[in-house]
């Protein structure tokens, strides 16, 4: 089961959000994974937030796969509200029945997230374009 939500960021980029959800053994219990993808104003597909040209992508490489998949939700740009929505948004799209666990201990490490902040210089150069 699949759930992709886009957000459109005011650095002109869009954030895709891919939960898939894998149903346990037990009937009414499903385990959720997410993948994060970013897509830029002149591209035009999504990709993952840290490449081979990222400067983190080695610290990216040498991390298990919960913390890797952390890291390229902070460099996503996406904001704690935003996420919040998209899983209150995949919980009601799973129905009231199921007992869903989320793969990354996503509230422990929500605390930080703030999303991409712009200053009044950033926001004059992106009116600027």
């Amino acid at each position: 089961m699949f759930y992709e939500k886009i957000y459109s960021l005011t650095v002109d980029r869009e954030v895709k959000i891919i939960l898939w959800a894998t149903p346990l053994k037990r009937h009414k219990e499903i385990f959720v994974n997410f993948e994060f993808l970013i897509k830029d104003s002149e591209e035009n597909y999504f990709h993952a937030p840290i490449g081979p040209d990222h400067p983190k992508y080695w610290k990216l490489k040498n991390l298990d796969s919960e913390k890797a998949q952390l890291l390229q939700m902070e460099y996503c740009g996406i904001s704690r509200k935003q996420l919040y929505a998209a899983m209150k948004e995949f919980d009601a799209f799973v129905g009231t029945g199921f007992n869903v666990t989320y793969n990354v201990k996503i509230q422990e490490r929500i605390k930080s997230l703030k999303g991409i902040r712009l200053t009044q210089l950033s926001k004059v150069m992106i009116n600027a374009r």
